[in-house]
């Protein structure tokens, strides 16, 4: 989010969104691997589980809602700025 700026190319805002993609997936997978390890009732015993569970959801629907409204303007669910 911090390294968005104004007119930047749109080669590097790629490369923004395929860094954020790689990151989401990443969080994706550690989820699914400690739900896994944990038990599903385990994992939502700690707090810190629950953040991170809710960052996972709150990227995908960014990520989906970017794939719907692509072309469409320049709402994004969690991005600040242009």
């Amino acid at each position: 989010m911090g390294l968005q700026y104004e007119n930047a190319s749109e080669e590097y805002s790629k490369v923004l969104e395929n860094v954020n993609l790689f990151f989401t997936v990443v969080f994706i997978i550690e989820a699914i691997l400690k739900i896994i390890g944990l038990s599903f009732k385990g994992y939502w015993i700690s707090s810190w589980n629950k953040f991170d569970f809710f960052v996972v959801i709150a990227s995908i629907l960014d990520i989906v809602i970017d794939l719907i409204l692509q072309g469409q303007g320049s709402f994004s669910f969690l991005r600040i700025g242009p």
